[in-house]
């Protein structure tokens, strides 16, 4: 009827559809279990937590950023027609990737002498205190400068 070489193949085939099938659902099962597990713990969670609620209540995280008397003591620099920026550095701004052009205001971290539009390393500041390029800390350089004198 079928010869030997034909139900070989056929089961073959069939080997090789049913086994990532069932692969398939079998990791399709488990995440479905898995996010149910997840919902189970974050009801708990929501019925046992200290806190209201309300979602219009926003909750706000202290922030290790410079203040802004240490920002604004930084050397605010407007660029000219040549377009030269003080120290080495590139012709964009390495926080929002726009090239500078002339008449915008860059601001010029001590030390390391890297330079970004104020708007956007003043943002940057008052989050972290670390330049956005070399993750120096220019705060704590000068302090350590203050105390060496």
């Amino acid at each position: 009827m079928f010869s030997r070489e034909t139900v070989i193949l056929v089961l073959l085939i069939t080997i090789c559809i049913l086994v990532p099938s069932l692969f398939c659902l079998i990791c399709i099962a488990c995440r479905l279990h898995l996010d149910a597990i997840r919902r189970r713990q974050l009801q708990v969670y929501g019925a046992t937590s200290p806190l209201p609620q309300d979602s219009s209540m926003i909750i706000s995280l202290p922030t290790s950023g410079l203040d802004d008397g240490t920002i604004q003591s930084y050397q605010k620099v407007v660029i000219g027609e040549s377009r030269r920026i003080p120290g080495l550095n590139a012709l964009t701004c390495p926080i929002c990737l726009v090239e500078y052009s002339a008449g915008e205001s860059v601001r010029l971290i001590p030390l390391c002498q890297h330079c970004f539009h104020d708007h956007c390393v003043d943002e940057w500041l008052k989050l972290k205190a670390t330049c956005p390029v070399c993750r120096n800390s220019p705060s704590l350089r000068e302090n350590e400068k203050i105390d060496q004198l």
